[in-house]
């Protein structure tokens, strides 16, 4: 809902330079628990066991942590978050290079239309001018969506 909000006032402003940008959906929403068991659930080498309950709205994640394992709730729920953290990072890391790419495919679009602008002008000056600019805008416009294919 916050975010639908912010799209909508933002576009308010659509012809500043300020704008909204946002990464997600995430897929990571979960009501997430971490208990200590005596003895584990299921034969695992690190003392957790991840049971995922579907639910309305949000699932429900239960870390259950052996507690011949962990001595605490505290070194359970760290070692928890150490297991679930590099799937989030990887997954915000591709979500950060989309949208960046998104800004950048902006601005190639902008050099695009000053060129097709440049044309409709007429003049002897206007004709030097479209030269000399031409050349730099398309440069740019390459450089810009070469950047973002990564070549």
């Amino acid at each position: 809902m916050v975010r639908e909000l912010f799209v909508k006032e933002f576009a308010k402003v659509a012809h500043t330079e300020l704008h909204f940008d946002a990464l997600g959906p995430s897929p990571f929403h979960a009501d997430f628990f971490v208990e200590l068991e005596d003895g584990p659930r299921e034969d695992s080498k690190s003392g957790l066991n991840l049971v995922r309950d579907r639910c309305l709205g949000y699932d429900s994640l239960t870390c259950y942590a052996d507690s011949r394992v962990f001595h605490d709730i505290e070194e359970a729920k760290k070692a928890a978050y150490a297991q679930l953290c590099p799937e989030q990072d990887v997954f915000y890391w591709f979500a950060q290079i989309r949208a960046d790419e998104m800004g950048e495919w902006g601005l190639v679009q902008e050099a695009i239309h000053s060129l097709i602008g440049s044309e409709s002008v007429e003049g002897t000056w206007n004709k030097i001018l479209r030269f000399t600019r031409t050349r730099r805008l398309i440069a740019e416009a390459y450089g810009r969506s070469s950047a973002t294919r990564g070549s």
